[in-house]
Protein backbone atom coordinates (compact mmCIF):
# COMPACT_ATOMS: atom_id res chain seq x y z
CA UNK A 1 0.00 0.00 0.00
CA UNK A 2 2.94 2.57 0.80
CA UNK A 3 4.40 1.40 -2.57
CA UNK A 4 1.18 2.36 -4.06
CA UNK A 5 1.19 5.51 -2.44
CA UNK A 6 4.67 6.27 -3.49
CA UNK A 7 4.18 6.05 -7.36
CA UNK A 8 0.91 7.96 -7.07
CA UNK A 9 2.32 11.13 -5.55
CA UNK A 10 5.84 10.47 -7.81
CA UNK A 11 3.50 10.78 -10.60
CA UNK A 12 1.41 13.78 -9.05
CA UNK A 13 4.71 15.59 -8.85
CA UNK A 14 5.58 14.89 -12.32
CA UNK A 15 2.37 15.92 -13.66
CA UNK A 16 2.45 19.19 -11.48
CA UNK A 17 6.11 20.07 -13.20
CA UNK A 18 4.43 19.09 -16.64
CA UNK A 19 1.72 21.97 -15.99
CA UNK A 20 3.79 24.31 -14.72
CA UNK A 21 6.40 23.77 -17.64
CA UNK A 22 3.15 23.71 -20.07
CA UNK A 23 2.21 26.97 -18.37
CA UNK A 24 5.30 28.65 -18.92
CA UNK A 25 5.65 27.65 -22.58
CA UNK A 26 2.04 29.38 -22.88
CA UNK A 27 2.62 32.64 -21.69
CA UNK A 28 6.07 32.97 -23.62
CA UNK A 29 4.03 32.11 -27.11
CA UNK A 30 1.36 34.29 -25.96
CA UNK A 31 4.01 37.16 -25.31
CA UNK A 32 5.64 36.11 -28.74
CA UNK A 33 2.19 36.45 -30.47
CA UNK A 34 1.43 40.10 -28.73
CA UNK A 35 5.47 41.08 -30.17
CA UNK A 36 4.22 40.36 -33.44
CA UNK A 37 0.62 41.86 -33.53
CA UNK A 38 2.44 45.10 -32.10
CA UNK A 39 5.01 44.40 -34.68
CA UNK A 40 2.35 44.96 -37.63
CA UNK A 41 0.16 47.48 -35.85
CA UNK A 42 3.75 49.74 -35.98
CA UNK A 43 4.21 49.18 -39.42
CA UNK A 44 1.26 50.31 -40.43
CA UNK A 45 0.36 54.18 -41.11
CA UNK A 46 -3.20 55.66 -41.37
CA UNK A 47 -2.98 59.00 -43.64
CA UNK A 48 -3.36 61.28 -40.21
CA UNK A 49 -0.26 59.82 -38.62
CA UNK A 50 2.29 62.28 -38.01
CA UNK A 51 5.88 62.16 -37.88
CA UNK A 52 5.99 61.75 -34.39
CA UNK A 53 3.60 59.27 -34.38
CA UNK A 54 5.79 57.62 -37.08
CA UNK A 55 8.86 58.35 -34.63
CA UNK A 56 6.84 56.64 -31.97
CA UNK A 57 5.96 53.17 -34.65
CA UNK A 58 9.55 53.03 -35.37
CA UNK A 59 10.94 53.17 -31.88
CA UNK A 60 8.18 50.55 -30.83
CA UNK A 61 9.75 48.11 -33.69
CA UNK A 62 12.96 49.00 -32.36
CA UNK A 63 12.10 48.07 -28.89
CA UNK A 64 10.90 44.20 -30.37
CA UNK A 65 13.97 43.55 -31.64
CA UNK A 66 17.45 42.41 -30.71
CA UNK A 67 19.96 45.31 -30.89
CA UNK A 68 22.00 43.04 -33.19
CA UNK A 69 19.18 41.71 -35.13
CA UNK A 70 18.95 41.02 -38.92
CA UNK A 71 16.48 41.54 -40.79
CA UNK A 72 16.16 40.25 -44.44
CA UNK A 73 13.48 41.20 -47.11
CA UNK A 74 14.13 39.41 -50.40
CA UNK A 75 14.17 41.02 -53.58
CA UNK A 76 13.87 44.64 -51.55
CA UNK A 77 16.88 45.62 -49.65
CA UNK A 78 20.52 44.44 -48.45
CA UNK A 79 20.12 42.83 -45.29
CA UNK A 80 19.74 45.11 -42.37
CA UNK A 81 22.31 44.68 -39.36
CA UNK A 82 20.50 46.09 -36.03
CA UNK A 83 17.67 47.45 -34.16
CA UNK A 84 19.05 51.08 -34.73
CA UNK A 85 19.55 50.52 -38.63
CA UNK A 86 15.62 48.84 -38.86
CA UNK A 87 14.20 52.06 -37.01
CA UNK A 88 15.51 54.11 -39.21
CA UNK A 89 14.75 52.31 -42.28
CA UNK A 90 10.75 51.68 -41.00
CA UNK A 91 10.89 55.89 -40.32
CA UNK A 92 12.01 56.56 -43.81
CA UNK A 93 9.81 53.79 -45.21
CA UNK A 94 6.53 54.87 -42.60
CA UNK A 95 6.92 58.68 -43.79
CA UNK A 96 7.79 58.39 -47.55
CA UNK A 97 4.01 57.09 -47.64
CA UNK A 98 0.63 58.29 -47.84
CA UNK A 99 -0.82 54.88 -46.05
CA UNK A 100 0.33 50.98 -45.59
CA UNK A 101 -1.30 48.26 -43.72
CA UNK A 102 -0.13 45.47 -42.48
CA UNK A 103 -1.71 42.21 -41.44
CA UNK A 104 -0.38 38.94 -40.43
CA UNK A 105 -2.26 35.26 -40.50
CA UNK A 106 -1.18 31.95 -39.83
CA UNK A 107 1.54 32.42 -36.66
CA UNK A 108 2.77 29.44 -35.50
CA UNK A 109 5.53 29.48 -32.85
CA UNK A 110 7.32 27.13 -31.30
CA UNK A 111 9.37 27.48 -28.05
CA UNK A 112 12.68 25.84 -27.44
CA UNK A 113 12.49 23.70 -24.38
CA UNK A 114 15.33 25.97 -22.80
CA UNK A 115 12.71 29.04 -22.98
CA UNK A 116 15.60 30.94 -23.98
CA UNK A 117 14.88 30.75 -27.92
CA UNK A 118 11.61 30.56 -30.59
CA UNK A 119 10.70 30.37 -33.72
CA UNK A 120 7.78 31.42 -35.19
CA UNK A 121 6.39 31.52 -38.85
CA UNK A 122 3.69 33.52 -40.37
CA UNK A 123 2.01 34.81 -43.59
CA UNK A 124 2.33 38.75 -44.09
CA UNK A 125 0.32 40.84 -46.36
CA UNK A 126 1.13 44.44 -46.87
CA UNK A 127 -1.34 47.08 -48.68
CA UNK A 128 -0.92 50.34 -49.85
CA UNK A 129 -2.70 52.65 -52.19
CA UNK A 130 -1.57 53.65 -55.60
CA UNK A 131 -2.24 56.59 -57.40
CA UNK A 132 -4.20 54.95 -59.49
CA UNK A 133 -6.20 52.87 -57.71
CA UNK A 134 -6.72 54.79 -54.36
CA UNK A 135 -9.47 52.23 -52.88
CA UNK A 136 -6.78 50.06 -51.29
CA UNK A 137 -8.78 48.62 -48.44
CA UNK A 138 -11.80 48.09 -50.72
CA UNK A 139 -9.35 45.47 -53.20
CA UNK A 140 -7.62 48.08 -55.29
CA UNK A 141 -3.85 49.59 -54.47
CA UNK A 142 -0.58 47.35 -54.29
CA UNK A 143 -0.28 44.74 -52.34
CA UNK A 144 2.62 42.20 -51.12
CA UNK A 145 2.22 38.90 -49.83
CA UNK A 146 5.56 37.47 -47.58
CA UNK A 147 6.13 34.10 -45.66
CA UNK A 148 7.84 35.62 -42.66
CA UNK A 149 10.30 33.31 -40.54
CA UNK A 150 11.45 34.64 -36.80
CA UNK A 151 14.11 33.52 -34.45
CA UNK A 152 13.36 35.11 -31.41
CA UNK A 153 16.12 35.25 -28.43
CA UNK A 154 14.70 35.85 -24.35
CA UNK A 155 17.22 38.89 -23.67
CA UNK A 156 16.54 39.90 -20.01
CA UNK A 157 13.11 38.30 -19.96
CA UNK A 158 11.59 39.85 -22.48
CA UNK A 159 11.23 38.06 -26.11
CA UNK A 160 13.42 39.67 -28.98
CA UNK A 161 13.64 39.48 -32.79
CA UNK A 162 17.13 37.83 -33.21
CA UNK A 163 16.70 37.34 -37.12
CA UNK A 164 13.51 37.72 -39.77
CA UNK A 165 13.19 36.43 -42.90
CA UNK A 166 10.77 37.58 -45.23
CA UNK A 167 10.69 35.75 -48.87
CA UNK A 168 7.88 36.74 -51.66
CA UNK A 169 5.11 33.87 -51.57
CA UNK A 170 3.98 33.20 -55.21
CA UNK A 171 0.71 34.28 -56.19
Amino acid sequence: MKRIAAIVGAALAVAAVAGIVLAMRGRDERAIRKNIKEIAESASKSKEDQFFTLLGKSETIKSRFAPDCRVAVEGELPEIAGAEALAGIVLQVLHSIQELKVEIDDVGVTVAPDRLGADSVMTARAIAPSPSAPDVMGGGGLMDLREVKIQWRKIDGKWRVARLDARKVLR
